[in-house]
């Protein structure tokens, strides 16, 4: 889901409920963190994290 996508998402009546399900988050969670790839681009994807998996560090390697 790309930023632009986010936003629509939750304009058009998407609750943050159905938005944890759909990105598989636990909707429990004291924080979701978004990180976007580097060079930030209004294009990229972003990904969703759980701040107790991430430990709230600014930047994150994701290996794939």
């Amino acid at each position: 889901m790309k930023l632009l996508e986010l936003i629509d998402f939750f304009r058009g009546g998407g609750s943050f409920k159905e938005f944890c399900l759909l990105q598989s988050l636990n909707e429990g969670s004291e924080v979701i963190e978004i990180f976007m790839e580097i060079p930030l681009n209004i294009d990229n994807e972003l990904r969703y994290f759980e701040i107790e998996k991430t430990g709230g560090v600014q930047n994150i390697q994701i290996m794939e």
